[in-house]
């Protein structure tokens, strides 16, 4: 009878498998026409509901993990409420430490990973970030290993970014922070984000004319359609570091 009762265990294991993947599959599938809409952000909500419950479903979905972290990611960054900014990014941690999990070879699991330790710390304040700074960098060097052009160079502009946050004595550099998001402006030559960052590096180095000019670029320039809602803030941003740097400059 125990014999007969685990072979049946086992073979509705087995049927269900597929089952579950099928529905991980339409879930994620769901998630990305959320997600494309993520303007809003009762939509960007949904997305992300819809991958966590495809990863919950389906715990091997390597493509669910990523998604859940992505989403949530992007629900921390539009939030205005600190614990609710801290949750997301704690959540998306858990779920890109999964994809990692699932597929150590998969470049968008320690993209994820890396990135939402960068916003978890900033989150959670400076120490908290400086605690998180060699577990940001390992993985955005194993992105690098992958496929440095991931993302329109996304692992250089979080180590450009990481360098231009961090106190010099504790590893900060402009001239590193400069160097990383130069590469990215090559891959990528329309990445608004890179450009936004870049003029806060150059400013900060003193290089007000190259400054003022990365930002006037990006305000003129036509984003890539896939970064459309980020490109978006990123020209408001602009706008708004535009006057500033102008004013101080008089």
């Amino acid at each position: 009878m125990g014999k007969r009762t685990a072979c049946l265990a086992a073979l509705f294991l087995v049927a269900t498998i597929p089952a579950n993947a099928q529905e991980a599959a339409a879930l994620i599938a769901a998630g990305d026409a959320f997600y494309e809409q993520r303007a809003d952000p009762g939509q960007a909500r949904r997305a992300a509901e819809k991958y966590g419950e495809a990863a919950r479903r389906d715990p091997a979905s390597y493509e669910a993990h990523w998604k859940a972290a992505k989403a949530l990611f992007y629900l921390g960054r539009i939030s205005g409420d600190d614990r609710e900014k801290r949750r997301a990014f704690s959540d998306a941690v858990g779920q890109a430490k999964e994809a990692v999990r699932v597929n150590p070879e998969g470049v968008e699991g320690h993209y994820w990973l890396g990135t939402n330790y960068a916003e978890y710390g900033q989150a959670r304040g400076v120490l908290r970030s400086l605690f998180l700074r060699d577990d940001i960098v390992r993985e955005m060097n194993a992105v690098l290993r992958i496929n440095a052009g991931f993302g329109c160079g996304a692992a250089y502009i979080t180590l450009g970014r990481i360098y231009f946050k961090v106190p010099p004595i504790f590893g900060g550099s402009l001239k590193k922070s400069r160097e990383c998001l130069e590469k990215a402006r090559d891959i990528c030559p329309r990445e608004t984000t890179t450009l936004l960052y870049l003029a806060e590096t150059y400013w900060q180095m003193k290089e007000r004319s190259l400054a003022v000019e990365t930002l006037e670029q990006l305000l003129r320039l036509e984003p890539y359609g896939a970064i459309l809602p980020e490109a978006a803030k990123d020209k408001a941003e602009a706008e708004r570091l535009l006057r500033k740097f102008k004013g101080e400059d008089k």
